[in-house]
């Protein structure tokens, strides 16, 4: 098995040193990391605060809300890796506005999480997630669970995840993605987290972020991200540990963070990625396709926060060390809601169905 961890580290890393478009301001990265050092108690307790917030206390109080009440740990499991699964549409966020779907509890419209969680939920509602049920998925029911136009992108990529999803797991005789969580973390060896990453990205598509990225001399690189297995692993443990030591993944701590839009526009808010006049416009201008400009971004965003969360890791005496999931949410929750860095460009990149 190829470490799927090691493999989006390592890629990253090599992009970081070919590209030309955009590039890491290592005094800028140093600067930010030491300022992180002094203000590490902040950032745990935001990004406590933050983790609780947006993934799970609104998960909880929108299904508890709807009267969803989950019969087994497969069940529930079921529903929260779809979200996970369904966790995309970053691209569509003038359309949700248009349509008033995905409002936060404070905030607008325009949220595509918040519009896959509440069709999840009402998903759920309607009964068992499982590989069957997925396999007969209509573009109907995509309209009547996430409140979607049945000829927009956004309505079809949902449709599609789910269909080839269910066909993915039942071939290979899992009964829902609940089923297939349960038993593979049930023989993983020591519940290591990579092991089960490479499980879910083996089997499902729409887990396997990676995107072939041309080099100069013509060859191919292949670059990973996994963003929403690694979410995913990150959650397993948060929500089912309390029900039995399998669902305790280890090694957690070495997961990178989780590349998407909204890093690269933080960390070039805060002077950390730079980017070249051509690539400022191509950003400006809004839409990217996969691959390119669209990989640089995201990779460079994972490099400069490896290298981020060193040089915090090497200033500090009797602390725990950072992780690279904790310095997401501090990016993604944190800072990227201020209102500076919330307003600065980012990329849009509607066609994938990975963040």
């Amino acid at each position: 098995m190829v470490d799927p961890i090691a493999a989006v580290k390592a890629s990253c890393a090599r992009v970081a040193k070919l590209s030309t478009r955009v590039q890491i301001n290592d005094k800028a990265c140093h600067e930010f990391a030491l300022d992180l050092v002094l203000r590490l108690d902040e950032l745990r307790a935001s990004v406590q605060q933050k983790d609780n917030a947006l993934f799970h206390d609104y998960w909880d109080e929108w299904t508890l809300s709807m009267g969803w009440k989950p019969q087994t740990i497969e069940e529930e499991a079921s529903a929260m890796a779809s979200l996970h699964l369904l966790n995309i549409g970053h691209g569509h966020k003038k359309l949700l506005r248009k349509l008033k779907l995905g409002q936060y509890k404070f905030g607008g419209y325009g949220s595509a999480y918040v519009t896959v969680m509440e069709g999840v939920g009402r998903a759920a509602l309607k009964g068992h997630i499982d590989s069957q049920r997925m396999i007969e998925w209509t573009a109907d029911e995509t309209n009547e669970c996430f409140l979607l136009p049945s000829d927009s992108l956004f309505a079809t990529q949902i449709t599609e995840i789910l269909q080839e999803s269910g066909s993915a797991l039942l071939s290979k005789g899992y009964s829902s993605l609940g089923d297939f969580i349960i038993k593979t973390i049930s023989t993983l060896p020591n519940r290591d987290v990579s092991s089960f990453i490479d499980h879910v990205i083996s089997l499902i598509p729409a887990f396997c972020d990676e995107i072939a990225y041309k080099l100069s001399d013509g060859k191919v690189l292949t670059v990973h991200f996994f963003k929403k297995a690694f979410l995913l692993a990150k959650d397993i443990p948060f929500r089912f540990r309390s029900r039995g030591n399998i669902y305790d993944l280890k090694g957690l701590e070495s997961l990178t963070v989780m590349a998407d839009n909204v890093l690269p526009s933080v960390l070039r808010g805060r002077g950390i990625l730079v980017l070249d006049d051509e690539a400022s416009k191509k950003v400006a201008s809004g839409t990217l396709p996969m691959g390119g400009l669209e990989t640089e971004l995201r990779a460079l965003s994972v490099e400069a926060s490896e290298r981020i969360v060193c040089i915090v890791n090497e200033n500090l005496n009797d602390k725990d060390p950072l992780t690279s999931a904790e310095l997401d949410l501090w990016l993604w929750g944190v800072l990227g809601k201020e209102e500076r860095l919330r307003e600065a460009p980012r990329h849009f990149t509607p066609t994938t169905v990975f963040y």
